[in-house]
């Protein structure tokens, strides 16, 4: 069978034999080394998380931002979406991200930019106001090193102008960054050894398309 994994495939901090991953159509499939992998969750596999020092909870989603937890290595998922984002715009593949620091936060986009400090247990949006004046959250990065500075980019779901944003204190305030295009940003990465460097690939025909500062 040919498949398609949506963004984004997550693999283990401890071993190259566990990954977990988002199949277009076709669930949420986990890897444990072996030829034939596992799937769970059902409907279309979206965003993956692990945490960062226990394989055994592992994160999942489907369309629309909704999410589920495992603690037992993927034998049974439980849906921690969140309640009050349940009113607004999310993306098709809504984003949620688990801290490297600390397994414990996550992060994950509608609106507005919502954090866990309990893995999933509870979430508090970061602002009162949507981010970007209603725009979707498309893409979010957490430094490896540092949970509360954070990248994000919006899609131009209430207006033509995406955006790339940056937060040093958790999401609580936004700069909005200068310099790229009017274009949609997909993906943001960090260096892990140096937060200063960025980088950031936008779709798009007639725009350059990798950006780095």
């Amino acid at each position: 069978q040919t498949t398609q994994f949506y963004a984004n495939f997550s693999n283990s901090n401890q071993s190259p034999n566990i990954g977990i991953g988002g199949l277009q159509d076709n669930s949420t499939t986990l890897y444990y080394g072996d030829k034939a992998w596992g799937r769970a969750i059902g409907g279309d596999g979206m965003c993956t998380g692990i945490d960062p020092v226990n394989d055994n909870i592992l994160y999942g989603s489907v369309q629309r931002l909704n999410l589920y937890k495992s603690t037992d290595g993927g034998e049974d998922f439980n849906n921690i979406s969140i309640p009050a984002a349940s009113q607004e715009n999310k993306n098709f593949n809504g984003p949620f991200e688990v801290a490297n620091t600390n397994g414990d936060i996550l992060y994950a986009g509608a609106q507005r930019l919502y954090r866990s400090n309990d893995g999933g247990a509870s979430w508090v949006p970061t602002t009162e106001d949507f981010i970007d004046e209603g725009n979707t959250v498309l893409d979010i990065t957490i430094d490896p090193n540092d949970e509360n500075h954070l990248y994000l980019s919006t899609s131009p779901t209430e207006n033509n102008n995406p955006k790339v944003m940056q937060s040093y204190d958790g999401g609580a305030s936004w700069t909005i960054m200068q310099g790229l295009p009017s274009a949609i940003a997909l993906d943001i990465a960090m260096a892990p050894d140096n937060p200063d460097i960025a980088y950031i690939v936008f779709g798009g025909f007639d725009n350059e398309n990798v950006f780095r500062t």
